[in-house]
């Protein structure tokens, strides 16, 4: 799921949920909420966490494991 993803991806970086939130100008509980999956971040702010946490991408367009998928 995309909190999952999110979490991963911000771990992955090294980062705090607080960090993070103080990147994107938004409350920790913000960040809180989209990992837990109890709310899903906007197209600004899932464009925003695409650039804070590079990884975010090969979870959402990967294997789910934080691997790229293999082209045929």
């Amino acid at each position: 799921m995309l909190g999952e993803a999110i979490r991963r991806a911000r771990q992955d970086a090294g980062l705090t949920k607080a960090e993070l939130a103080r990147r994107l100008k938004v409350d920790w509980t913000t960040v809180w909420k989209w990992e837990a999956n109890l709310r899903v971040p906007n197209t600004s702010h899932l464009l925003r966490l695409l650039k804070e946490l590079p990884s975010l991408k090969d979870y959402l367009g990967g294997d789910g494991n934080g691997e790229k998928r293999k082209r045929r």
